[in-house]
């Protein structure tokens, strides 16, 4: 796994006029959610992937299953070895603990920043999660955390409504203070859409840049801005020619992007790298830096014998849906 105190490997970057906002969706960024045509996401959690499993050997299986088993299984890149299965949610509230562990990271290579919640938890009926949340990424972060706020309690009927209450709430806070320089970094799924197909405020969204630009243009002058948004959305196909879309996560590639974001490297670019990078300030030296120990990794099989008998008493209640 990735320890976020230790191996983000940061460079020079002068942030005294820059004010950084981090905007957090929770379902599919700070878990992994599997859509269900029709119907709610699907959590990717032990009652699920349990249920599934048992569905797939008895051969009484549905679509739903088949997507939540390619999904347990399927591979990830950037470094990570093994399925995705190994992100699975084992705690109570939905959260994957590793995922809060990155998210703590980014905000520890961010600095001084306003993390806000934009996901649909912000609404007062999950206040309860929320602060099971932060009490995790205050564990993770080494100090207490809480979100600095949220973003207004409004519908949302799709992804271009989540986007663009993202861009009034920078639009609003760019308004109520003097700012130089925006950073905003925006962590979300967008209800497990793909980008194309949907438009905000009447513009197409038809990639990960068209969003951004949406947001840089919501920012009133003089303050100049930049806007990275890691759209956690994955697709793929089974090999029975079944279409899955899922929320992946904080995985190690959405993760590398953030860091870059932050002028910061990955563990996975810094193995890969074949310069020594030893200089992370103008006059500093830091030793080289070291990639974890193989034993520090995930390992599917410790996984999933971690969290499978505890789930067969419960497999048999039906899958379990998340909020959105």
């Amino acid at each position: 796994s990735f320890e976020c105190r230790s191996i983000f490997v940061t460079m020079y970057c002068d942030t005294r006029s820059t004010i950084t906002l981090i905007f957090v969706d929770v379902d599919g960024v700070l878990n992994v959610a599997v859509a269900d045509p029709g119907k709610s996401s699907l959590s990717l959690d032990p009652k699920n992937v349990m249920i599934a499993l048992k569905k797939m050997r008895k051969k009484s299986t549905c679509d739903s299953a088949r997507r939540i088993s390619a999904t347990y299984f399927h591979d990830l890149d950037h470094g990570e070895i093994g399925p995705i299965g190994m992100f699975s949610n084992h705690d109570s509230v939905g959260i994957c603990n590793e995922f809060a562990r990155r998210l703590a990271g980014l905000m520890r290579i961010a600095g001084k920043c306003t993390v806000v919640l934009s996901s649909s938890w912000r609404v007062p009926r999950h206040d309860s999660r929320v602060r099971r949340l932060e009490d995790m990424v205050s564990l993770h972060f080494g100090a207490p955390f809480t979100f600095s706020d949220r973003t207004a309690f409004a519908p949302e009927h799709g992804p271009g409504d989540r986007l663009a209450l993202i861009g009034d709430y920078m639009a609003g806070f760019c308004a109520r203070r003097r700012v130089h320089h925006l950073r905003a970094l925006v962590l979300d799924d967008f209800f497990v859409t793909p980008m194309g197909g949907w438009k905000c405020d009447g513009l197409e969204m038809d990639s990960v840049w068209s969003a951004e630009r949406y947001l840089m243009g919501r920012v009133p002058a003089p303050t100049t801005a930049e806007v990275c948004i890691l759209h956690t959305y994955e697709e793929f196909v089974t090999p029975g020619g079944l279409i899955v879309q899922i929320g992946a996560g904080l995985t190690s590639r959405h993760l590398c992007k953030g860091l870059k974001f932050f002028n910061a490297l990955c563990p996975h670019c810094v193995r890969c790298s074949r310069e020594e990078i030893t200089e992370v300030s103008v006059g500093e030296k830091t030793p080289e830096t070291r990639c974890p120990p193989q034993s520090r990794r995930f390992s599917f099989t410790q996984t999933f014998q971690s969290f499978s008998a505890s789930c067969l008493e419960v497999a048999e209640r039906g899958f379990a849906s998340r909020d959105g």
